[in-house]
């Protein structure tokens, strides 16, 4: 300790920063004595570690805590990680077992528990304390070394983060000399030229122009080229050949939807939410279409993306007709990934989606590690991340549907904000006063109906009486009935008083697929206590709206329908009872009529008769026979949806005098006399009753059409909320908050505050300072992008990260050259393809051909001295099978019919796939279950930014090109255009090659196919296939052999 002491004493520093250089000494100490203790650790000891601990590690902790992943900071498959720990401190403390938090951890002592969910058992931890008590021993070869890669930092920036080299200023390099001057084109090719030289490499042969055509338009427009722009482009031999067919692809708006989609990649678009139940939103459209329009506009990227952060600030200057592209554009934002059951909740967790995705897409940074602690890596702290979270937190977001609320909200006016709001006082001016109204109605209407009810009120004569008469107006069945959905309407009641007195009510059922009707419990009956039962019911079909495809089913027996003795349906216009297990037609029945049905149940022969009408048209039914499967008991009848169709939409239904009595029932148009009230007195209650009705129903309507109508265009997109800065949360919660933190840029590109904090988040100044010309990261970032996309790989290899982490780049004096040309022409992409296009290096052959020598074959690919061949995306696979088939529909897309209404949850989340012919760009894209094809072919995942997309080769692949109908559908629309035009068998094979690879076939391959397309053809006459048929059939299977070849399914 006295040498620790006389450090302290040398370094005046304050109380934390000495604990905080202490930590650091020790840890150099423990490295030290960790160094020292691999080099000296005995065979007998790295055997052990090799048969014991390495797999209980890797088994237990890798993980979560390995080169992948390291929550709480903490690295575990490396010795350095666990001496430098994560958040809490050092892991293991070589020899000290009790104080080495791994130890902690694995006994479950002081709140530590690992692993999480199946603890060790106590062989296990005896197994690493042992490990830990013989000093940790660990391979030499795999001590950690000073990688910067590999070393976790925290706390103030320091002069080496500031120098590592993607925060440096981007300048204008002098561009290199080489051995073959003449080679080069552009300045890009001086730039790789001079690297292959000093590698010892050359650059291969210039690529055929044939297949450089088919790169140019797969690269541009994600196309391929007909054989008529094949066939001009070939004849053209003019110098700038080239130039023009490029200008006329970028003037396409094909290139739009090529190139926008790329950037849809990099910002995670999707059309759900991707909370719970992955909501679909209904306006996301918009902005994909503002980007791909953006893209084919040529709009400067500086202000593309200024417009994405802060277009709704903007446009409350901007010209009148620029103000809807500006909202949109900041769909960008709208667009972050919703997270939980209500989105409300854990919107810091879109916040942090939304920080993250910028500081990727933008800046190449990884900027949402930095929510719970100082990034482990790149010089990006805490305060930087609230810094920015303040700035969006004082956005206002338009609102997804949940599953809390089930509904989309506030979404944004593409009027000006004033004009919306006087529309939106207008607005709720009238739903108030027509709230009101419909309020007075239903009060008068309450009154009428307690009046109703109190003079016109039967009561009950026992519990079979079927009468409904204690029910009340437009509420629901009383006892002894139960309900399965409708309302007590007074226009419900039935004309017949053959079982009760006339009476006032009936019930209504829905014309829709509910399980609606009514039922009642009765005392049990056998055939010991009634030889016969009669059954009573007054029923008629009111209403078809919706067409009717479900039945009614009418239920006498023991149980809640398993155990029937006698059943009959109303079923598409017509009246069956089932003979035992037969259904029988009785009669038809004819909406708007009321029909009395009598069921005599004979419970002794267990057989049934009965009749069917109206006064003076009655159908009669004899003999027939109980359900096989009754079981001699009857304590329930009930009318329900179930039987002939299952819960499908029925009429709307009006039902009474439901009733089973053991006396036998008058004919329908007699009566048991009576009366309640007299029959005039009762019509005008009910005139007045059904006048209110329609008078409320209308109202409501109104009030639905005015709340349901946009009174404005909106867009899902935001605008600034209330300013204010944000607390940092401790370990990234937000219950824990810490100190308050200015909004402000990031530390490390200068940290310069926002302007008028007090009224505005700061999203201007953002968008400003992240698109200065002296951004050393935001131009470096693009130029890159538009390369990989071009090459297949970047400059820098990590597109989306720029930091410790990421990869070098290959060609830094190219890189900087590149977005220092980018800046200084005024930000256009365009520009940026023509550039890199017309450069010798696009232009290379993808062969190795034989006249090469020297070098390294991989060197040589890597440093862009041969064009690196490639698979198509999912969506140029899907694009160009549609093309060549004539079956792409160019139109562009826009929303998607996605269900009104609905409600999902999590464990029904939306879900759905809807066909289209157009651009793949313009799939409905979820998040939670990605598109079938684009998920199969490596699509970008909508969870996160996609920098770059890792092509797989699986079997299902294979398996969807071979027998997926989408692919033989465009096989089938190919062979058919190919008979459109009278031509012999050598023409077809020739245009059909043509279409598909670009080039016409050799002699070898018109052979070949010539002999396919015979056997193919005789083989399905001789299976028993039209000759004509037969013929197609064969040509369709030529043409699903070219779309499943690699040669168009890559571009070389």
């Amino acid at each position: 300790m006295s040498i620790i002491s006389s450090l302290v004493d040398f370094y005046p520093l304050p109380f934390w920063k000495r604990c905080d250089w202490l930590v650091v000494f020790w840890s150099v100490i423990l490295w030290t004595s960790a160094l020292a203790t691999a080099a000296t650790a005995s065979r007998e000891d790295l055997e052990f570690f090799e048969n014991e601990i390495r797999p209980l590690l890797a088994k237990n902790c890798f993980g979560c805590h390995g080169i992948k992943k390291r929550e709480a900071g903490l690295r575990l498959d490396q010795l350095q990680g666990h001496l430098d720990g994560g958040d809490s401190g050092p892991a293991v403390i070589p020899g000290d077992v009790d104080n080495s938090l791994l130890i902690q951890a694995i006994r479950r002592e002081d709140g530590l528990e690992m692993p999480p969910n199946t603890p060790l058992d106590a062989a296990q931890i005896a197994v690493l304390e042992h490990w830990i008590k013989l000093g940790a021993p660990w391979p030499a070869e795999e001590a950690p070394v000073n990688d910067p890669a590999n070393r976790l930092r925290s706390g103030p920036i320091t002069d080496q983060e500031q120098e590592f080299w993607s925060f440096q200023p981007v300048t204008r390099p002098d561009l290199p000399l080489t051995d073959h001057p003449t080679w080069s084109f552009t300045p890009i090719d001086r730039f790789i030229l001079a690297r292959l030289n000093a590698t010892g490499n050359s650059p291969t042969l210039d690529a055929d122009r044939r297949v450089l055509l088919r790169r140019i338009f797969f690269d541009l427009i994600g196309l391929p080229p007909t054989p008529e722009q094949v066939g001009r482009f070939l004849a053209d031999t003019s110098p700038d050949a080239m130039d023009r067919m490029v200008d006329r692809l970028l003037a396409s708006p094909h290139y739009g939807e090529r190139w926008g989609r790329h950037w849809l990649d990099v910002v995670r678009y999707a059309d759900t939410a991707g909370e719970t139940a992955d909501y679909p939103v209904s306006l996301a459209w918009k902005y994909r279409n503002w980007v791909i329009d953006a893209w084919n506009a040529d709009k400067p990227y500086d202000e593309f993306l200024r417009e994405q952060i802060a277009g709704d600030i903007m446009a409350q200057t901007a010209e009148r007709e620029r103000y809807v592209d500006l909202i949109t554009a900041t769909g960008y934002l709208a667009i972050s990934r919703r997270f939980g059951f209500g989105i409300k909740m854990f919107h810091y967790l879109t916040l942090q989606d939304t920080i993250d995705t910028t500081g990727q897409a933008i800046l190449g940074l990884t900027l949402g590690c930095a929510r719970c602690h100082d990034h482990k890596y790149d010089p990006v702290n805490m305060s930087d991340y609230y810094a920015w979270y303040g700035i969006f937190e004082s956005t206002q977001f338009a609102w997804t549907a949940d599953e809390k609320t089930g509904q989309e909200r506030d979404f944004i006016p593409l009027i000006p904000f004033e004009e919306a709001d006087k529309l939106a006082a207008a607005r709720t001016e009238k739903k108030k006063n027509l709230e009101s109204e419909i309020a007075s109605l239903e009060v008068e209407k309450k009154k009428l109906v307690e009046h109703f009810n109190e003079h016109f009120k039967t009561p009950i004569i026992d519990a079979l009486t079927g009468s409904l008469e204690n029910a009340p107006i437009d509420g629901q069945l009383a006892d002894p009935w139960d309900s399965r959905g409708g309302v007590i309407w007074l226009d419900a009641q039935s004309p017949y008083s053959n079982v009760n007195p006339p009476g006032t009510r009936g019930l209504r059922t829905n014309n829709d697929a509910g399980n609606n009707g009514l039922g009642c419990k009765l005392p049990e009956r056998t055939e010991a206590d009634h030889e016969m039962l009669y059954l009573n019911l007054d029923f008629r079909n009111v209403r078809v709206d919706n067409p009717p495809i479900g039945s009614t089913r009418i239920y006498v027996g023991q149980g809640p329908g398993t155990s029937p003795a006698v059943e009959a349906f109303v079923f598409k216009g017509k009246f069956l009872v089932r003979n035992g297990n037969e259904e029988h037609e009785i009669c038809e029945i004819e909406l708007g009529v009321w029909y009395n049905l009598q069921i005599a149940l004979n419970l002794k022969t267990r057989q049934f008769s009965g009749q069917i009408g109206i006064p003076g048209k009655i159908t009669p039914f004899s003999a027939l026979h109980f359900r096989p499967q009754w079981s001699g008991t009857i304590d329930r009848i009930f009318i329900d949806s179930y039987g002939l169709a299952q819960l499908s939409v029925r009429p709307a239904e009006d039902f009474d005098n439901f009733t089973l009595r053991t006396e036998p029932l008058l004919p329908v148009g007699e009566s048991v006399g009576g009366s309640i009230e007299t029959v005039e007195s009762m019509e005008s209650h009910r005139s007045q009753y059904n006048t209110l009705t329609t008078t409320i129903e209308e109202t409501k309507r109104q009030l639905a059409e005015l709340v349901g109508t946009p009174f404005y265009p909106t867009a899902f997109a935001v605008r600034d909320g209330e300013p204010h800065d944000a607390v940092i949360h401790k370990r990234g919660d937000p219950l824990t908050p810490g100190d308050v933190v200015q909004r402000r840029q990031l530390e490390i590109l200068g940290g310069q505050s926002i302007n008028n904090p007090d009224v505005a988040s700061g999203r201007l100044d953002l968008a400003d300072w992240l698109t200065r010309a002296d951004n050393p990261l935001t131009s470096r970032v693009m130029v890159n992008r538009i390369w990989q996309y071009h090459f297949g790989r970047g400059l820098v290899e990590t597109p989306n990260d720029f930091g410790i982490r990421g990869t070098p780049p290959s060609h830094p004096a190219l890189l900087d050259w590149l977005a220092d040309d980018f800046v200084s022409n005024g930000w256009s992409i365009k520009r940026l393809h023509r550039v890199i296009l017309s450069s010798r290096t696009f232009q290379l052959s993808s062969k190795l051909h034989q006249t090469e020598s020297g070098g390294n074959e991989m060197s040589r690919t890597a440093l862009f001295g041969r064009y690196s061949r490639r698979r198509l995306e999912a969506e140029a696979i899907r694009d160009a099978m549609l093309s060549v088939s004539g079956r792409l529909d160019d139109s562009p897309g826009q929303g998607h019919p996605f269900p009104e209404k609905s409600r999902f949850s999590q464990h029904g989340p939306f879900y759905a796939v809807y066909p289209t012919l157009r651009r793949s760009v313009y799939i409905m894209k979820q998040r939670i279950k990605g598109h079938p094809f684009l998920t199969l072919f490596d699509g970008a995942d909508p969870n996160a930014s996609t920098g770059v997309r890792r092509n797989t080769t699986t079997p299902t692949q294979a398996l969807y090109l071979l027998n997926n109908p989408f692919v033989h559908e465009n096989a089938v629309a190919l062979a058919d255009d190919l008979f459109k035009v009278d031509q012999d068998d050598q023409q077809r094979l020739r245009r059909v090659y043509q279409l598909t690879l670009c080039r016409p076939p050799g002699d070898s391959e018109l052979e070949v196919s010539q002999r396919f397309v015979d056997r193919y053809q005789a083989a399905a006459v001789q299976s028993g296939t039209a000759d004509g048929d037969a013929e197609k059939q064969a040509w369709s299977a030529l043409a699903r052999t070219l779309l499943v070849r690699n040669e168009f399914l890559f571009v070389e």
